[in-house]
């Protein structure tokens, strides 16, 4: 019979698998994804998660108060989405002011923010659903 491994090990041993699930993204990136899949078991339940949330701009720069169309993925299905510009709520100016997401969790085609007012540089741009999930990318402003 084999000894069973400890709790201390086991805990260094998830630690483990969730570090080696880490993406990076390449600096500048006009798009910005985090993908995981955890799965588990506590005590009679076991669980597992997975996730893909993604957002994409076009155009990736340009002046300001621009026209942004964003796409993007693995929304909450039918979700009220929301959008900020450099940290700040900005309206969406397509669809009469608001977007939902669609059945599979897409930002519907056509959805667009206008780039912010303020001084050249890069301005994070984050797409949220109404369930708290969210995604970034950045936009670089040239003035």
């Amino acid at each position: 019979m084999l000894p069973s491994a400890s709790t201390g090990t086991r805990q260094r041993l998830r630690v483990l698998v969730l570090l080696a699930l880490l993406v990076s993204v390449p600096l500048g990136s006009s798009s910005s994804a985090a993908a995981w899949v955890v799965s588990g078991q506590n005590g009679a339940n076991t669980f597992t998660t997975a996730d893909w949330l993604q957002i994409t701009l076009s155009p990736t720069s340009g002046h300001k108060s621009v026209t942004i169309t964003i796409s993007g993925s693995g929304f909450a299905p039918n979700s009220t989405l929301s959008a900020t510009y450099g940290g700040s709520a900005t309206p969406w100016t397509s669809n009469g002011g608001s977007e939902t997401s669609a059945g599979d969790g897409t930002i519907p085609a056509g959805a667009t923010i206008k780039a912010g007012s303020g001084a050249s540089g890069n301005y994070t741009v984050t797409v949220s659903d109404a369930a708290g999930n969210s995604a970034s990318a950045v936009y670089d402003q040239t003035n």
